[in-house]
This record gives C-alpha cells, structure tokens and sequence, in this order.
C-alpha cells in the first residue's frame, strides 16, 4: 500500500515537473513574443519620430518661404502706391498740358476771327492793300510770325501732351505688372501656408501615433516583467 502511494506521488510529481516545464517554455516563447513586439513598436516609434523631424523642418522651411514672401508683398505694395501717386501725378500733368493746348487754340482761333472780322478779305487784304513796300514786308512778315508762333506752340504743346500719355501708358503697364506680381506673391503665400496646414496637421496625427505608441510599449513592458516573474517562479518551482 505505502509502495502504490509512493508511486502516485512520483507520477504526481512527474507530472507536475512536466506540465512546469511545458508552462514554462510556453511563458519564454510569450515572453519572446513580447520582446518582440516591443522591438517593432519602437521601431516604429524611431520612425514616427524621424518623420516628425523631416516634418518640422519643412515646415520651418515653409515658413522662412512665407516670411521671405510677405516682406516682399510689402516692398510690392510700396512700389504699388508710389506708382499710383506717380499716375495721379501724371493725370494731373496731362489734364494742364490738355487745358493749355485747348486754351492756346482757343485764343488763337479768336485772334483769327477778330482779323477776319477787322478785315473781311483776311491775310491776303491786310498784306495787299500795303501802301509801300516796307509796310507790305512788315505785314507780310506779321501775318508769318502769327502764323508761325501759334503753328509752334500748338505742336510744342501737342508733343508735350503726347509724352504725357506715353509716361501715363507706361506707369499704367507698369503698375499692372507689379499688381499681377502681387497678386502672384499673394497666391504663393495661400499655397504655402495650407501646405503648412497640412503639414501641421500631419504632424498632430504622428503625435496622436507616438503617444499611442508609447503606450503600447508601456502596457508591453509591464506585462514583460509580469511574464518574467512568472518564469522565475516556474524555474524556481521546477529546480
């Protein structure tokens, strides 16, 4: 009787050596497992952290690119109104040169009809109905200097209003160029700051990973250490 007992109690025994060791290898091939998935979470912890890197750093990129920008809108914007202040300016000669051509004409289209009044066969009486040569030649040479004198001023006056319109003409194209260059900073800004925003909001994701991610190798090492302790137990319980 005491011989069958003691040969149940080293098949009990047996069998709790074996089923320790069965549990045992299983709790290291857990703990293996564990391990490893720490490795691929850090992993992909370094990545996040490397491509958060590369992120940032474009977006200080992006924005030394809007700073550079906007202080170049601003140049822009100044030359924008010195250009307007110069149109104004130019309007304003061309409005005079206008009203002195037209004031200039209108006298001497008066001084025309007052001679044609004063004498109704015009130039050609005045000059013929001379009484000696010398007044003839002093006539003569009166009508030529009206003539002459307003024929100038009048083509001095319209070359003068001419290069006003061409100064004009100008200042308009060349404002609408450094509008357009405006406008086109302007649209470069837009673009880089919402390539900025999705740039941020990328980076907002890969902080929501990391910080998941931590945590997951967190919860990992503490149930690392769990396993560990089991497998002490274990081995001290198998020894």
């Amino acid at each position: 009787m005491k011989k069958q007992i003691f040969v149940l109690l080293v098949m009990l025994f047996a069998t709790t050596l074996i089923v320790n060791a069965t549990e045992l290898e299983d709790k290291k091939d857990e703990l293996e497992q564990n391990k490893q998935k720490i490795a691929q979470s850090s992993e992909q912890l370094e990545q996040n952290k490397q491509e958060q890197t590369v992120i940032n750093n474009e977006i200080d990129e992006i924005d030394m690119q809007v700073i550079g920008i906007e202080n170049d809108i601003q140049s822009i914007e100044r030359d924008l109104r010195n250009k307007q202040l110069q149109i104004e300016d130019t309007k304003q000669d061309l409005e005079i040169a206008e009203y002195q051509r037209d004031l200039h004409y209108e006298e001497t289209k008066d001084r025309m009809v007052s001679m044609y009044k004063n004498n109704q066969n015009g130039y050609m009486e005045i000059i013929f109905s001379s009484k000696s040569l010398s007044e003839f030649l002093n006539r003569a040479k009166y009508v030529d200097i009206i003539s002459e004198r307003d024929a100038k001023l009048l083509n001095e006056l319209r070359e003068s209003q001419q290069v006003v319109v061409d100064k004009k003409i100008q200042l308009d194209f060349e404002y609408m160029e450094i509008e357009d260059l405006r406008n086109r900073s302007l649209d470069k800004v837009s673009q880089l700051t919402s390539t900025m925003m999705s740039k941020m909001q990328k980076i907002a994701e890969l902080e929501q990973k990391q910080s998941e991610i931590e945590i997951e190798i967190h919860a990992l090492e503490v149930a690392g250490n769990a396993i560990e302790e089991e497998i002490r137990k274990l081995t001290a319980t198998s020894t």
